[in-house]
């Protein structure tokens, strides 16, 4: 998803630029999404997968902290989506 991501930037970034002559933010929202949320959930969820095979002690805590760390984003989206329409 990460490396879809990055692709999916690069060609918002292309058309813009043969387009429009320049860039100024284009691609950026994907580019963010890649950066800050997909990578650091994919090393947590490595971590845990480790923590899960090694069968360390503290196995159920990371791999649950894990999951959250993965779903928090999505139901604040969600549920800011929701409280827009709504509201």
């Amino acid at each position: 998803m990460a490396v879809w991501l990055y692709h999916a930037s690069q060609v918002a970034v292309t058309e813009t630029i043969a387009k429009y002559g320049r860039n100024v933010d284009s691609g950026v929202y994907e580019l963010v999404a890649a950066n800050w949320y997909f990578f650091p959930s994919f090393a947590v969820l490595g971590f845990a997968a480790v923590a899960i095979f090694s069968g360390w002690a503290w196995r159920k805590p990371i791999h649950w902290l894990a999951w959250l760390l993965v779903l928090a984003p999505i139901v604040w989206l969600m549920a800011s989506e929701v409280s827009r329409v709504m509201v």
